[in-house]
């Protein structure tokens, strides 16, 4: 019974008129997956840009089952959507996918639960922590020079420096973030918690259509039903995500316990962990340990928190910082945030290149957004 309403709802949307619908867009190409697979393509380059071209800063397409999306690039509506986040929310299947595969961390909660995580989460993230990052970001980034410096000993050669700067940014988060080391940053990379995380976006991009089926497949039966039906459904993706999923809660929970059996063993047991106490986790830990019943997260939310140039300017940012050394000597980090045109260069890269390329939102409440231009509908209004 359940399922025949489901299959007439999903119907219904398909072919039933809505308000949207006077807006231009690109027409469907799946009665149920709508335009998803062509917006999740991960070669999918020249399908953005057509809608672009064709359609500017506002266009219609279809979500699962008929829904439909918006895809806007107005400045002021962003900027209007992203100051009210009380009306503009991630949708369900995102963070229904986040819990499955994250844990019950900041990205995978809303309102009253998401508030209390920023709450305690905002003060580990002060500049005041941040200063005691500098010398384990500097112990890392030599333990790489020397590592490039052994290949090339004996002349030039070809040096992959993507999959190198992959490397460090993990072992600076592990080290810095969970007071853990995943990388040597030596010969091959061995861990399987690395290899995991570099497979989970991928993973989750090859099923970004059927995950919008989450929402409701997590409200049948009890989660390891769910398990099951996840391991017998015939599809290699969901197979490789599992696994990988796996591999992060087991790294996830173990590193977890650790730091907290090390501070309960007192300040001699965190000294001798990587990252000496100073490290993210072990100060929010510290934190939570000492909040308020009414402020205090649970473990397994805290456990969520663990698993998110051109030649000339380059030349620049490197005379910047050969100057700035030579008359400090060893830089703190007042001395890095404080050069200029570093600064510069890490704000127009994150302008240039962000790391999250887009941002899905859904509206809770009815609402008018204020567009920088006029909106030109399907029948001329």
């Amino acid at each position: 019974m359940y399922s025949a309403v489901l299959c007439m709802g999903c119907l219904a949307r398909v072919f039933r008129t809505e308000p949207l619908d006077n807006i231009p867009g690109r027409p469907s190409q799946s009665w149920w997956a709508g335009n998803l697979k062509e917006v999740w393509d991960p070669y999918g380059w020249s399908f953005h840009q057509l809608l672009d071209d064709r359609f500017g800063s506002l266009v219609k397409i279809r979500g699962l089952f008929g829904a439909r999306w918006l895809i806007i690039s107005d400045p002021k509506v962003l900027h209007h959507i992203v100051k009210d986040q009380d009306t503009w929310e991630e949708p369900d299947d995102f963070i229904v996918t986040n819990q499955l595969v994250f844990g019950n961390g900041l990205f995978s909660t809303l309102g009253e639960r998401h508030r209390k995580q920023r709450k305690m989460l905002n003060p580990v993230f002060s500049a005041n922590h941040l200063r005691h990052m500098v010398p384990t970001f500097k112990e890392i980034s030599t333990t790489l020079r020397d590592t490039i410096a052994a290949q090339v000993k004996d002349g030039p050669q070809d040096i992959n420096m993507l999959e190198w700067f992959t490397r460090i940014a993990l072992e600076l988060v592990g080290q810095s973030g969970l007071g853990h080391s995943f990388d040597s940053l030596k010969g091959a990379i061995t861990n399987p918690y690395i290899k995991a995380l570099k497979s989970v976006v991928p993973a989750l991009m090859r099923l970004a259509a059927a995950r919008q089926l989450l929402p409701y497949a997590v409200k049948i039966g009890p989660p390891k039903f769910r398990r099951y039906i996840a391991e017998i459904i015939p599809s290699k993706d969901l197979h490789e995500l599992l696994r990988v999923v796996d591999i992060m809660d087991k790294t996830s929970i173990d590193i977890f316990e650790a730091k907290k059996k090390a501070l309960l063993m007192g300040d001699e047991a965190v000294l001798k962990q990587v990252g000496r106490g100073k490290d993210i986790m072990s100060i929010l830990l510290k934190a939570n340990m000492a909040a308020s019943e009414e402020d205090r997260l649970p473990d397994d939310e805290l456990i969520g928190q663990m698993t998110t140039l051109h030649p000339d300017a380059q030349d620049r940012v490197r005379e910047e910082f050969k100057q700035a050394k030579a008359e400090k000597g060893d830089l703190s980090y007042d001395d890095i945030v404080n050069l200029p045109f570093l600064d510069a260069v890490c704000r127009e890269t994150l302008r240039l290149y962000p790391p999250a390329t887009f941002a899905l939102r859904t509206a809770r409440n009815d609402i008018l957004l204020p567009f920088s231009t006029p909106i030109k509908g399907i029948n001329g209004g």
